[in-house]
C-alpha cells in the first residue's frame, strides 16, 4: 500500500520590530511541529557565507538593508528562501512558519508561482510605545546597534507597506491578527485560540489534533 504524502503547509507571519513574533514563532514550532524559518536569520546567514553566489553583486546593500530593518530586493530574496525551503524539504520538512514574511505584495506574488499558497497570514500587533521599550532594552546576539533611532526607522518602514499586504490577506480570509502588547504566555494563548477557531486550520488535522 503506497503511503500517502503529507501536504506541505505554509504560515506566514510577521509584526513590529520587538512585537515578539520569533518567541511565538518558537512557541508555535514547539506544539505544532512546524520548521521556523526566520527571513532575518536567513539574510545574516548568506550575508556571512562567502560561497553563497546569491549575495555577491548586492551584498552590502544586502547589509545595509538588513540592519536599518527596510527590505531586501524580491530578486535576491526569493531565490535564497526557495533555495532554503527546499535544503528543509529534502529533510523531511513539510510544515513551514516563515517569520518576517511576506512583506510587499511583489514578494508573495514572487513567492506563489514556485510554493503553496499559504495556510494562514498571522500578523503580531503592538503598540509603537511597547515595541519600542522592548526594542531597546532587549539584547540581541548581532544587534549591538539597537537604539531608539534605529527603531523608529524600522519601524516606520514596517508600516509603509503593512496596510496593503495586510489588506491582501483579509481579502483572502486566511489572516489572523493578535495583540502582542500584553506578556508572552497570554499573547500565546491568544493566538493559539485565533488558530483554532480558523476554518483554514481545522483543514489540516493533522496540526489541529494537536
Amino acid at each position: 500500500m503506497a503511503l500517502v504524502k503529507e501536504p506541505e503547509v505554509y504560515v506566514f507571519i510577521i509584526g513590529a520590530p520587538a512585537s515578539g513574533k520569533g518567541t511565538l514563532c518558537k512557541k508555535l514550532s514547539e506544539d505544532y511541529g512546524f520548521y521556523h524559518l526566520s527571513v532575518g536569520d536567513l539574510i545574516r546567514e548568506a550575508l556571512n557565507d562567502r560561497i553563497n553566489h546569491n549575495l555577491d553583486e548586492a551584498r552590502e546593500d544586502a547589509m545595509k538593508r538588513l540592519n536599518q530593518g527596510t527590505l531586501l530586493a524580491t530578486e535576491v530574496l526569493i531565490p535564497l528562501l526557495t533555495q532554503e525551503i527546499s535544503n528543509q524539504r529534502s529533510l523531511g520538512h513539510q510544515k513551514f512558519l516563515i517569520d518576517g514574511f511576506s512583506r510587499r505584495l511583489d514578494q508573495a506574488a514572487a513567492f506563489a508561482p514556485d510554493m503553496s499558497r499559504p495556510m494562514l497570514f498571522i500578523h503580531v500587533q503592538c503598540p509603537r510605545d511597547v515595541a519600542l521599550t522592548r526594542y531597546i532594552s532587549r539584547k540581541l546576539p548581532g544587534r549591538l546597534d539597537d537604539d531608539e533611532k534605529l527603531f523608529h526607522w524600522r519601524y516606520h518602514h514596517y508600516l509603509q507597506h503593512n496596510d496593503e499586504i495586510v489588506a491582501h490577506y483579509r481579502a483572502g480570509s486566511i489572516l489572523v491578527e493578535v495583540d502582542s502588547s500584553g506578556d508572552t504566555q497570554t499573547t500565546y494563548g491568544q493566538l493559539v485560540e485565533l488558530l483554532r477557531e480558523h476554518e483554514m486550520w481545522k483543514e489540516f488535522p493533522e496540526i489541529a489534533a494537536r
